[in-house]
C-alpha cells in the first residue's frame, strides 16, 4: 500500500490537472493511474486529503447535492501562475518557435507566442525571395502574417494553383455578394434620397453636410461596381478607403447612415467572408465544413487579414486584370481551381499557434528576458580581457573591483551576491549567480576578478589610457564616468540602507 506522502502528492497532480472538481471515486481512480497502479485504500486517500485540505491547498465543494474535490482558489491561482512562470521563462525544443516580446520590441502588451513548425521571416525571405514582417500586436494579426509566410514556401505548382483559386473565389463572391445585397441595399439608399434630399419641397434648400456625404457614398459604391476586373476593383476600393471613412462618419447621425455603410465599406472590407461567399455560390460550404475545424472557420479576423494580403499582393501583379466576368463566368473559373481547396485546409492545419498575452505580470517578462541580458555578458567578459572595454574607465577603478570582490566572497561562502550593477548594463551581479551556468562556481568569480585586475596593471595602463582620444571624446566619456558612477553608488547606498 502507498504510504501517504507519496499519496498526498499523487492526489495533488490529479486536482491540479483536473478539467472540473472530482467526486471521491474520480479521484481514487486517477490517483490510481498516477501511481502505476499501486493498491491505493479509500481510508489512505481520505487521510491524504485531510492533509491537503488543513494546508490550504484543497476544499471539498458540493455540486448539485454531491460533494466533489478540487483546489483551493488560492493554490490554483498560484498553479495557474506557476504554469504561466514556466511557458515564459523556460526553453523550448528545436520543433517549436518562441517569440518573445516584453513590451519593448513593438510597444505593445507583453507576449509569448510558441510556433509549430517554427518561422524565421529572414530564412523565408531568402528561401522565397520575399516574406511578410509579422507582428503580434494582436494574435489575428499574428497568425494572418505567418499564415502569410508559409504560402510563400509552397512550392510554386501549388502556390499558384491556391493563389488562383483564393483570388477567383474572392471576385466570385463580391459579384456574389453585389448581386444579393449591395445594390439592393444601393436601390433603398437611393430611394430614400430621392424622397426627402431632392423632393420637389427641398429643391431651394441646400443638402447639409450628412445629406452630401450619402450622396457621394452612393456614387462612388456604383464608380466601384462598375469595375470590370479585380485590378481596377481593388485599386479603386484602396485609393477611396480613406475618403469613405470620412464620408461614413459624416453621415452617421442621419437615419440613412447606417444603411449607407452597407454600400462601398461592406463590400470592400470583409476579405475573408467574401472568399467564403464564393465558395458558397459554387456549393462547397459543405466541403469546407469537412476539410476545416468549426474553430477555424469562425477566426473571420485572421481569414480576413490572410485573404487581404494574398489578394493584394496578387493584384499587382500582371496577370491581375485577367480576373474578371460576371457571376456566372467567375463561377466557372473559380470551379477550374477548387481542386487546391484541400491545399489551403493543409496550409491553415498545418501551423499552430499559441498564443499568451500577459498583463501586470512583470516579474515573469524580466526573468524570461534573463537568457539574453547573460549571453550578453559572456561578450562583456571577453571584451574585458581583450581590452575592447578599457574606454569604460569605471570598470577598472577600485570602488568596481571591490564590489566584484565582495560578490566572489559570498559565493566562496555559499551565499548569492548584492543585486548590484557594475556597468551601464542591465544585469546586477546577482543576476550572474543566478542565471548564469557558471555563476554558482567561485572560480567563475575569480576569473572575473582578474580579468580586471589585469587590465588594470602598469602594462595596460598606457592602452588604458589611448582608448579615448584626447579632445571632444575624453570630455564626453569623463562625463559619462562621472554619470555611472554617480548611479552605481546611488544604487549601492540604496541596497545598503
Amino acid at each position: 500500500m502507498a504510504p501517504i506522502p507519496i499519496v498526498r502528492n499523487a492526489l495533488l497532480r490529479v486536482l491540479t490537472s483536473a478539467e472540473r472538481p472530482l467526486s471521491f471515486s474520480d479521484v481514487k481512480q486517477r490517483t490510481g493511474e498516477i501511481l502505476l497502479g499501486k493498491r491505493v485504500h479509500e481510508k489512505t486517500i481520505a487521510e491524504a486529503l485531510k492533509v491537503l485540505v488543513k494546508a490550504g491547498l484543497a476544499e471539498k465543494v458540493i455540486i448539485e447535492g454531491k460533494s466533489s474535490w478540487g483546489l483551493t482558489t488560492r493554490y490554483y491561482v498560484s498553479s495557474l501562475q506557476s504554469s504561466l512562470r514556466k511557458l515564459i521563462t523556460k526553453g523550448v525544443i528545436n520543433d517549436i518557435g518562441k517569440v518573445q516580446d516584453h513590451g519593448s520590441i513593438n510597444m505593445t502588451i507583453p507576449h509569448t507566442i510558441f510556433l509549430i513548425p517554427p518561422q524565421d521571416e529572414l530564412h523565408v525571405a531568402d528561401t522565397c525571395g520575399k516574406s511578410l514582417l509579422v507582428s503580434w500586436s494582436t494574435p489575428a494579426e499574428g497568425t494572418a502574417s505567418t499564415l502569410v509566410n508559409d504560402y510563400l514556401c509552397l512550392n510554386e505548382p501549388v502556390r499558384e494553383g491556391l493563389g488562383k483559386m483564393i483570388v477567383w473565389a474572392y471576385w466570385t463572391g463580391l459579384k456574389n455578394y453585389a448581386q444579393s445585397t449591395t445594390i439592393a441595399n444601393l436601390q433603398r439608399v437611393k430611394s430614400f434620397v430621392d424622397r426627402a434630399f431632392v423632393a420637389e419641397n427641398r429643391k431651394n434648400i441646400p443638402l447639409t453636410a450628412g445629406e452630401q456625404a450619402v450622396v457621394n457614398i452612393i456614387a462612388l459604391t456604383e464608380e466601384l461596381l462598375a469595375k470590370e476586373n479585380l485590378k481596377e476593383f481593388l485599386s479603386f476600393a484602396i485609393e477611396k478607403e480613406t475618403v469613405v471613412k470620412d464620408l461614413e462618419r459624416t453621415a452617421s447621425k442621419l437615419f440613412v447612415g447606417d444603411i449607407a455603410k452597407r454600400l462601398f465599406s461592406d463590400l470592400t472590407s470583409d476579405f475573408g467572408e467574401r472568399v467564403f461567399d464564393g465558395l458558397d455560390s459554387v456549393g462547397q460550404m459543405e466541403r469546407l465544413e469537412s476539410l476545416f475545424p468549426k474553430s477555424m472557420l469562425a477566426a473571420q479576423d485572421v481569414w480576413n487579414l490572410f485573404i487581404r494580403s494574398l489578394i493584394v499582393d496578387y493584384v499587382w501583379s500582371s496577370s491581375a486584370t485577367s480576373i474578371n466576368g460576371n457571376l456566372e463566368e467567375s463561377r466557372k473559373k473559380l470551379e477550374d481551381h477548387l481542386c487546391f481547396l484541400p491545399s489551403l485546409a493543409d496550409l491553415m492545419k498545418r501551423r499552430k499557434v499559441a498564443a499568451l498575452y500577459l498583463w501586470g505580470f512583470p516579474d515573469f517578462h524580466e526573468e524570461a528576458e534573463m537568457p539574453s541580458k547573460i549571453s550578453e555578458f559572456d561578450s562583456w567578459l571577453e571584451d574585458v580581457k581583450s581590452g575592447d572595454a578599457d574606454h569604460r574607465v569605471w570598470l577598472f577603478e577600485e570602488k568596481t573591483i571591490n564590489r566584484v570582490r565582495r560578490a566572489y566572497r559570498s559565493v566562496v561562502m555559499g551565499r548569492a551576491p548584492l543585486p548590484q550593477r557594475i556597468d551601464k548594463e542591465k544585469w546586477t551581479l546577482l543576476d550572474i549567480f543566478r542565471h548564469h551556468p557558471q555563476g554558482r562556481d567561485p572560480k567563475f568569480w575569480l576569473d572575473i576578478v582578474e580579468a580586471l585586475t589585469k587590465r588594470n596593471t602598469p602594462e595596460n595602463a598606457e592602452h588604458r589610457r589611448n582608448a579615448v582620444p584626447e579632445g571632444m571624446c575624453s570630455e564626453f566619456k569623463k562625463k559619462e564616468r562621472q554619470a555611472i558612477c554617480s548611479r552605481l553608488d546611488e544604487e549601492e547606498r540604496k541596497l545598503e540602507g
